[in-house]
């Protein structure tokens, strides 16, 4: 049985999941301000402020289940998005989405990493960085750009977003939301209806690339649509219909005036000529045949 992913294929996937997990915790533990409670988001009502284990418990589960529908009906209209071809809602999103990221909350990164290294700067120096970097970050993401940076935004802003999980969500809540969404992840790709899946194979039939916001690329992605590009265009030369080849002296078809006499193409008309002295010179000969017997 041959294996379709090795080692290394693991190995790709790995290592930015370990840098992500090494940055958010040396976040946590070197920055006060995302383990402070007391601001929460909207899609979590219960706030745990219980000592009770299992009053602790149903409001966490209760506010999983809150945030997992939320995220099921955004993955869902995602997917409908892709499937009836609404890229501008898509991309516009997505920029949305990533403007914030990179700007507004590495803004709040930066500003507690500073803080809480004790390191001054004034505001037009941290205008110019959070500009550079932002910009930056959008042109790896959705433009071009070495496939090594593309990664490492990627992986910041998957931390970015990890970091405020943790701040704006219960500590019960940010358990039994990370457990939801696993097991969310599982059903949405491996289903046979999962939106995920469907977006994959969507992709796939049209041999387009997802957006890269979306999906972290090891570098095997681009090797996929490449093959299926390739197959797709030798799959359409072999359907083209072939083109008649033209032999030199081939005689000409049937009702098909002139052809070709000693190798030479002879203009429209010239056969019904040449048949013509050919008869009048044999009739020439037999008559000569006749007065010589006579």
């Amino acid at each position: 049985m041959n294996l379709k992913y090795g080692a290394n294929h693991v190995i790709k996937l790995f290592v930015p999941v370990t840098i992500c997990v090494a940055l958010v915790v040396a976040s946590i533990t070197s920055i006060d301000y995302y383990t402070e409670k007391g601001t929460y988001l909207v899609y979590t009502p219960f706030h745990e402020k219980s000592d009770d284990v299992g009053t602790l418990a149903w409001q966490s589960l209760a506010n999983a289940g809150i945030m997992l529908a939320v995220i099921a009906v955004m993955t869902v209209l995602l997917v409908l998005a892709y499937k009836y071809e609404c890229r501008k809602l898509i991309y516009g999103w997505l920029f949305v989405s990533s403007l914030m990221l990179l700007f507004l909350f590495s803004y709040l990164y930066l500003s507690q990493v500073l803080k809480a290294a004790n390191l001054p700067m004034d505001y037009i120096t941290l205008a110019i960085i959070i500009w550079n970097f932002g910009i930056m970050g959008m042109l790896s993401i959705y433009w071009k750009a070495p496939l090594i940076l593309q990664q490492a935004y990627l992986i910041f802003v998957s931390a970015l977003m990890a970091l405020i999980f943790i701040k704006y969500l219960p500590n019960w809540t940010t358990w039994t939301v990370l457990g939801a969404i696993s097991l969310w992840d599982l059903f949405a790709v491996l289903a046979p209806f999962g939106p995920l899946r469907i977006l994959v194979e969507t992709a796939q039939e049209r041999n387009e690339q997802i957006f890269p916001s979306l999906i972290y690329t090891s570098g095997m992605i681009y090797t996929l649509i490449s093959t299926a590009t390739t197959g797709s265009e030798n799959q359409d030369d072999e359907n083209a219909p072939s083109r008649p080849s033209r032999r030199r002296g081939a005689e000409p078809e049937q009702g098909q005036e002139g052809g070709r006499v000693g190798g030479e193409e002879q203009p429209q008309g010239a056969g019904n000529n040449v048949r013509r002295r050919d008869q009048q010179q044999r009739k020439e000969r037999g008559d000569s045949r006749e007065g010589g017997r006579t």
